[in-house]
């Protein structure tokens, strides 16, 4: 993205199945967020993405295992 201030916060969760409770949770408040993504063996994390009403993107991630 091309924008001066803040571009995007991250928050760390303590497991894939945490993602999975934040997803439902999402879901139940009507929150658009992307789908739980893999980024592979060389980052070995979860990610779900979404955007606050300032359309700045705030992800979660988890790590494998």
């Amino acid at each position: 993205e091309n924008r001066i201030g803040l571009d995007h916060l991250s928050f760390s969760v303590g497991s894939h199945a945490d993602l999975e409770n934040a997803v439902r949770l999402l879901d139940e408040k009507g929150v658009s967020h992307g789908e739980i993504k893999d980024l592979g063996p060389h980052l070995p994390i979860y990610i779900l993405a979404l955007r606050d009403p300032d359309n700045i993107q705030i992800e979660l991630t988890a790590p494998h295992g």
